[in-house]
């Protein structure tokens, strides 16, 4: 009986005295902002997101941009910009495949990206995708 008041003393200190900090790492920022809307095309519904996040933690920064982009034919394709201190890449979303690309090379005018013979050059709001030969010119939707 004595070994057992000992215990239960023990267990209700230990759940008085423990204290959770709900205040979070201080070290730790974060940023998030997503937006939908929803435009009628040709009386067609389509949904449109455009999202940003931006992790900073130990010094380190993480950020991804997420927007729409339309082709000529006004086919969608979700294209994702994420930067991390490890990669720099590029996601295209479209027709069921995605396609992910290394950041090659910045500069004022463009910034080049290319994986396995695929080549895509965002100047400004546009995305041109190479391939063989062929490019196809995506432009930002302004949501």
């Amino acid at each position: 009986m004595r070994i057992f008041f000992i215990t239960a003393s023990a267990i209700s200190l230990s759940l008085i005295s423990c204290k959770k900090n709900t205040e979070g790492n201080g070290n730790v920022i974060i940023k998030e902002s997503a937006e939908t809307s929803y435009t009628d095309n040709n009386g067609k519904i389509d949904s449109a997101t455009s999202a940003s996040y931006e992790k900073t933690a130990d010094g380190k920064t993480n950020r991804q941009e997420t927007f729409i982009y339309s082709g000529l034919d006004n086919t969608k394709a979700k294209v994702t910009f994420a930067d991390t201190p490890e990669e720099h890449t590029l996601t295209i979303e479209a027709n069921k495949r995605k396609i992910q690309l290394d950041r090659k090379d910045v500069n004022p005018l463009k910034t080049t990206y290319e994986r396995n013979g695929i080549r895509a050059e965002k100047k400004g709001d546009s995305l041109y995708i190479i391939q063989d030969g062929n490019v196809i010119p995506l432009k930002k939707d302004n949501i």
